[in-house]
């Protein structure tokens, strides 16, 4: 799947929009297909049923619905009326189907006014700017010894270093003697895989203290029983495939 968001980069020619808010993929699968579905039966009034979407009385998928239709139209003041709605009133149960309704009519505004094609790359753990978000999780070589306090705050040190070398943000998230988990912003055009292998070497030269099997993941942060749930059921460590391109 990186391979192939590299393979897009190079040869497209229009902007990229990253979703930068942590949103469930299956909740973001439910915005888009049902945004498929109702642009075909938009009706002729929506900019005069907006007024609902204040209204607390109307039903929340009502308000969906109308979410969806006023990011359909590719009109400046349909689309100031749900950034308006997001920022001041959205509560939980809308607030993340009207920021996907925000960030589908401003690609929907960007492509009339630009004429340029735009691309939408969505994950779980979101991005920002044109990064996105990664949680990765190392464990020790040697399971019963574990990682000795050193080796912890050589691993951080090391991929703090690599990661602002080559772009990227990091945030140390938590380091047990049993992993080591961090979360990382990498740019689009940078090879994920690339950095955990040169981070990887890098520390094993002192010494092979880390495993050959990690977690990458662009889909969630996981917590510590899933993390061991993960590793004991044999899943692929290399869990990159949920990146969703539209």
């Amino acid at each position: 799947m990186e391979k192939k968001i590299e393979d897009i980069i190079a040869n497209f020619k229009g902007n990229f929009h990253i979703l930068e808010k942590k949103i469930d993929l299956e909740e973001q699968m439910v915005y888009f297909n049902k945004s498929k579905h109702l642009k075909k039966f938009m009706p002729d009034n929506v900019m005069d049923m907006a007024e609902s979407l204040w209204n607390d009385e109307v039903p929340d998928e009502q308000r969906k619905k109308i979410l969806i239709w006023l990011a359909s139209m590719q009109d400046v003041k349909a689309y100031r009326l749900i950034e308006d709605f997001f920022y001041k009133i959205a509560d939980e149960n809308l607030k993340n189907w009207s920021y996907l309704a925000l960030i589908e009519a401003r690609m929907g505004l960007e492509s009339a006014l630009s004429d340029e094609k735009q691309i939408f790359i969505s994950t779980g753990l979101g991005g920002k700017g044109q990064m996105l978000r990664y949680f990765i999780v190392l464990f020790p070589h040697d399971k019963e010894k574990g990682f000795s306090d050193f080796e912890r705050d050589f691993v951080r040190k090391e991929f703090e270093f690599v990661l602002n070398l080559e772009g990227c943000e990091f945030e140390l998230r938590e380091t047990k003697t049993s992993y080591i988990s961090f979360i990382a912003l990498i740019p689009i055009d940078i090879l994920i895989k690339d950095i955990v292998v040169k981070i990887f070497n890098a520390c094993n030269q002192f010494g092979k203290f880390i495993s050959d099997k990690f977690i990458i993941t662009n889909v969630k942060e996981m917590n510590e029983n899933e993390i061991f749930e993960f590793i004991d059921n044999g899943d692929d460590v290399e869990d990159i495939d949920e990146i969703d391109i539209r």
